[in-house]
């Protein structure tokens, strides 16, 4: 990643032909992704979380004259009237017409404003952004069914960005599916894919986003979730990670509108070498706003996990309401979870908690289990279940509760 020099940059981006406004974007991200580190793998004396065998410095960006990496498929009801534009750079939105680049240009400029203080990964992924998908769903529609996007990540580096606006009063449901294919097949070799997932949720409004990723040993992901929630809007993220040797990942509500929720659920499946860094932040910057925050996984082998979680209630957001829990399940003594929950707390008009376990199988039930008739480690399998099944529970939309249900007894086959 230092290696690149500026005429490389700009051979790059001459070759996306994007417009003007977007190369500039571009350039300051560049110029951005020069001067800043990356971004830290130890937390305290003891926590070390850095990706196995695998080097951030070795990243290069993907030649645009090649074939497109990771394109998107976006599956929908063709009842639901939402407005689709997609492609490989930029210029897709004026290509489109004046009305998507009004509407796009704007957000895109607007989420960037506050950029500067970001890591080196996320200004080499604003830089050199390969994959793009815009999703607008209309005032008050209400869609049927989940809006599905699948993406098969290859070789390469794949550094896609989605966004999602949700006009007011907007219901919807997206689905994002990541499977793997061909990925580190030159030999020691790995990929890299680097994803952002913008979603603004105007007032009234309520969308939910659920990716479930199941990618090979051989790729490192590095994962950059927003939403901007308005008055009495709610955004719920939830994302089940269950393949990829190491996987960072930022997930941030901004409750900024007053009555606005925000919900935040990271299932995970560590097993061998994995690599798991999850960061979430609820900011409260609204009265009467309303955050949760759970992390629940489950480790085997020399798997590592560090959940570092924040609710921050800013000094106008009086009335307010954040909790978040951090939990893992070792399978193995090789295995290591560690949690930093922490509250930022600018209002005493409000309540905040938080709580963190680490634990193993109960050793009573998995006596019990095997006292029926059960070998040990259909026991283990059928208790690894029902620890995720409280969380299943949680989803309104029963089909895709399912589908995140049978990802996760795929992952404990």
């Amino acid at each position: 990643m230092e290696q690149i020099t500026e005429n490389q940059f700009e051979d790059y981006a001459k070759k996306l032909k994007e417009p003007k406004w977007a190369f500039q974007s571009r350039e300051r991200s560049f110029r951005r992704m020069q001067s800043s580190p990356y971004p830290p793998s130890r937390y305290g004396l003891n926590i070390s979380i850095a990706p196995y065998g695998f080097d951030f410095s070795s990243v290069m960006p993907q030649d645009p004259g090649k074939p497109e990496s990771g394109r998107m498929l976006v599956k929908h009801s063709s009842k639901d009237k939402i407005e689709i534009v997609q492609g490989n750079n930029l210029g897709i939105l004026e290509q489109s017409g004046n009305d998507a680049l009004e509407l796009w240009k704007p957000i895109i400029e607007n989420l960037g404003a506050d950029k500067t203080q970001q890591h080196k990964l996320s200004h080499f992924h604003d830089a050199f952004a390969n994959s793009f998908l815009f999703i607008r769903i209309p005032k008050f529609a209400e869609l049927e069914s989940p809006i599905e996007i699948f993406q098969e990540i290859g070789e390469g580096q794949t550094l896609s960005d989605i966004f999602v606006l949700a006009e007011k009063g907007a219901k919807a449901s997206l689905l994002l599916y990541k499977v793997s294919k061909n990925a580190g097949s030159q030999k020691n070799a790995m990929a890299y894919h680097s994803e952002k997932i913008a979603l603004i949720a105007h007032d009234s409004s309520s969308v939910e986003f659920v990716s479930i990723q199941d990618l090979s040993r051989e790729i490192v992901q590095v994962l950059d979730r927003i939403a901007v929630a308005g008055k009495d809007a709610s955004v719920t993220w939830t994302d089940v990670c269950i393949g990829s040797s190491y996987t960072r990942m930022d997930i941030e509500n901004r409750l900024c509108g007053e009555g606005a929720q925000g919900n935040i659920k990271v299932l995970f499946l560590g097993a061998g070498t994995q690599r798991l860094d999850i960061n979430t932040k609820s900011i409260h910057a609204a009265p009467r706003t309303v955050s949760d925050i759970l992390t629940k996984g489950v480790l085997n082998g020399e798997a590592k996990a560090l959940s570092r979680g924040l609710v921050r209630i800013e000094a106008d957001a009086s009335g307010s309401n954040g909790y978040e829990k951090q939990d893992a399940l070792l399978l193995s003594e090789m295995a290591e979870a560690d949690a930093i929950p922490n509250l930022e707390i600018n209002n005493n008009d409000v309540r905040c908690t938080h709580g963190s376990t680490v634990g193993q199988l109960d050793k009573e039930k998995l006596f019990y289990l095997r006292s029926r008739g059960m070998d040990e480690e259909s026991a283990k399998k059928l208790l690894v279940e029902g620890y995720f099944n409280p969380v299943l529970d949680m989803f309104k939309n029963k089909n895709i509760s399912k589908k995140v249900h049978e990802a996760i007894l795929k992952a404990i086959d």
